[in-house]
Parts: C-alpha cells; sequence; structure tokens
C-alpha cells in the first residue's frame, strides 16, 4: 500500500492500494507496531497510536511517537523527504529444479523492462535494444533502470 497525500504535519496517514482505493490496514497493523515511512532504511519511525481516543478505521492510521505511542505524532520533512520511494523486485528461474540456465555469454538471451509506459532501450547485452542479459552485472542493472525518464536513482542488487 501507499500514503494518500501525506503533509508535514499530519498525525495520520490514509492508506491507498496501488490503484488508489482505501486499504484496510487493520488486519496488518495494531495499535502499538512500529512503522517507517518515507524511505526504508533512514526513514522516520512511529508506532500506531495507542490513544484509542483516535480512530484507526479502514484507511487511517493514527500516528504515535515511537517511544511512547499514546502521544501523537505527526509527518515531517524527514518523512516525506522519501515518500515516492518504492522497493521493486523480479526474479528470473526456470520453473523446473532440474533446469540449468546458459549464461548468457555462451548464448543471447536477455530480457526488457518495464515502468509505466517506458521500455528498457539502452542496453544491447542481451540481443537486442534494451534487452538487459538474464545474468547482467549490477552495474548494467542500474544504468538501464537510471536511463529511464521516469526512474530517478536506483540502488541494485542481486542474490
Amino acid at each position: 500500500g501507499a500514503a494518500k497525500s501525506p503533509s508535514t504535519g499530519d498525525s495520520f496517514i490514509r492508506t491507498v492500494d496501488a490503484s488508489g482505493f482505501y486499504k484496510d490496514t487493520r488486519g496488518r497493523l495494531r495499535r502499538g507496531d512500529l512503522i517507517r515511512i518515507g524511505h526504508p532504511d533512514t526513514g522516520e519511525t512511529f508506532r500506531v497510536s495507542t490513544d484509542l481516543s483516535r480512530d484507526f478505521a479502514d484507511s487511517i492510521i493514527p500516528l504515535g511517537s515511537k517511544d511512547d505511542p499514546y502521544t501523537p505524532a505527526s509527518l515531517s520533512t524527514q518523512s516525506l523527504v522519501h515518500s515516492t520511494y518504492e522497493v521493486q523486485s523480479f526474479s528470473i528461474r526456470s520453473n523446473a529444479d532440474s533446469v540449468t540456465l546458459s549464461p548468457s555469454a555462451s548464448i543471447s538471451s536477455g530480457y526488457r523492462m518495464r515502468f509505466k509506459s517506458e521500455t528498457t532501450a539502452v542496453t544491447t547485452g542481451g540481443g537486442g535494444k534494451g534487452c538487459l542479459r538474464w545474468d547482467g552485472s549490477v552495474a548494467e542493472i542500474k544504468a538501464e533502470l537510471e536511463a529511464m525518464a521516469g526512474i530517478g536513482s536506483v540502488t541494485v542488487t542481486k542474490e
């Protein structure tokens, strides 16, 4: 989910799904739970408020202080500096455990990525324009993603 129109000073967040519809988080969050807003590593940490007089409804999460969840807390610039930060992941694997994928250096094979309406278009390592090698390096993937207009600076990791 995501926060809908968060602003500095808000003491709650409204949650929505990828389509922009309000998302009920009460099945996953409880009063007193820790939540991080913004960047997953450096974002600001809050607790869901334990003050029962504050509304904790289907799409409203009341913010409490990390140290004392009864004390109201509000969004700051630190919280919102990475408010559009997203973590995306994908895997490349065979559908059978016994299959070993050939290194892309020995056979021309690759994939393209799409973000919104833009498709990778710079790399040719996987055989065609915008094709990334399935076993390509972190640097190749990072360069291709950062060449896309809708994507800013990225961090790429491989397992």
